[in-house]
């Protein structure tokens, strides 16, 4: 008889462990605060270089591809300055070492609005995803300047 009472304490003992396992069990829960701040942005994703090619004489006009990204919902202000090699806005120049070709950038396919930096400023409201906006040029007829190469370097200002 005394093995049934070893396993019959045995089994006593194992059921009294499940039980009381069962009895000290206990959920405690919590809260994490989570909190961001959004900052408002602007980022120019890509600028396509505006090529005139081969200048004549005769008047010549190319386009580019401004592409950026906005917050959502900002007001955003995009302006051009003169380049490194003009006197103003309104006068933009390319340059080959003392030569130089006057050109304009517009803000309109007729070419009729200069984009600059004061006056003709480009306003658009960001939209949180990828926007692109058409960069117009022109080089004026009848400049016969050394030939060569001319290039000329603009700054874009986004303000918001």
């Amino acid at each position: 008889m005394r093995p049934t009472r070893i396993i019959s304490a045995a089994f006593i003992g194992s059921s009294l462990a499940l039980f009381t396992g069962a009895a000290n069990a206990a959920t405690v829960t919590s809260t994490l605060a989570v909190s961001a701040t959004v900052n408002t942005v602007c980022v120019v994703n890509s600028v396509g270089a505006m090529a005139f090619g081969a200048y004549t004489g005769v008047a010549v006009t190319s386009s580019s591809t401004l592409n950026y990204t906005c917050s959502n919902s900002l007001p955003v202000q995009i302006s051009f300055d003169k380049g490194v090699n003009g006197a103003s806005t309104a006068a933009r120049l390319m340059k080959n070492a003392s030569s130089t070709l006057s050109y304009q950038l517009y803000s309109d396919a007729a070419r009729t609005t200069v984009w600059d930096d004061s006056t003709n400023k480009i306003s658009v409201t960001g939209s949180g995803a990828s926007a692109t906006q058409t960069i117009y040029g022109q080089i004026p007829a009848g400049q016969y300047p050394t030939a060569g190469a001319y290039t000329d370097t603009v700054t874009i200002t986004f303000t918001y």
